[in-house]
């Protein structure tokens, strides 16, 4: 049987969604429109990239203020209210939830992900998904940060998997992606965002 190596992060949660709900919530007495919210959305991202070893709240903060001019001590606030309402309303992607039950008859489905340990567990069991996981495995509990050849590495001697069995499924091509074909891994690109991959330019001919 081949193994699935699921991301979690904007993989099999809903979380892009949800941070656009968070925003339009938190946002609604500055009378933000879509295009701002979007706006803040891609700031959000771009700062977090820079600044990897920000808090979250930092983070919506800083894109707050450089997006729509709110002053730090507002815009602190704002986005702890932000963080509190994308715990609260935290969800599964539904075509996920929905396939699950089919994936776990034909795949041996492990979860590799850089998020939160308590938070993902509570998800996964509000939606009974969890008994389709065969194994968890937290980058911040092994000490490991994507992108990482030993930590795939790693998960293959552990559940004795031929890299021929297995596949890496997940958004980022830097973290989920690069290590796993560097190994000879088949790699899944999910994504909302992408309508068209090509490997070669001939294929826009």
């Amino acid at each position: 049987m081949k193994t699935l190596i699921l991301d979690f992060n904007d993989t099999i949660d809903d979380n892009f969604a949800v941070k656009k709900e968070a925003l339009a919530h938190v946002l609604k007495k500055f009378n933000a429109d879509d295009l701002s919210i979007k706006k803040v959305l891609v700031e959000i991202d771009k700062i977090d990239l820079a600044h990897p070893g920000w808090s979250m709240e930092d983070i919506v903060a800083t894109a707050l203020k450089n997006i729509l001019g709110i002053e730090r001590k507002k815009a602190t606030k704002i986005a702890e209210n932000y963080q509190e309402y994308r715990k609260k309303h935290a969800r599964l992607d539904t075509s996920f939830v929905k396939a699950a039950p089919k994936l776990a008859e034909r795949f041996r489905i492990i979860l590799l992900t850089s998020g939160n340990k308590e938070s993902i567990k509570r998800l996964m069991k509000k939606y009974r998904i969890d008994k389709y996981i065969e194994k968890y495995y937290f980058t911040k509990e092994l000490g490991m940060k994507k992108p990482s050849i030993d930590l795939l590495e790693m998960i293959l001697k552990d559940n004795k998997i031929e890299k021929e069995d297995c596949i890496v499924v997940g958004d980022d091509i830097i973290k989920d992606h690069m290590p796993a074909k560097l190994l000879g891994i088949k790699t899944i690109l999910y994504s909302n965002f992408v309508d068209n991959i090509i490997s070669d330019f001939k294929e826009l001919l």
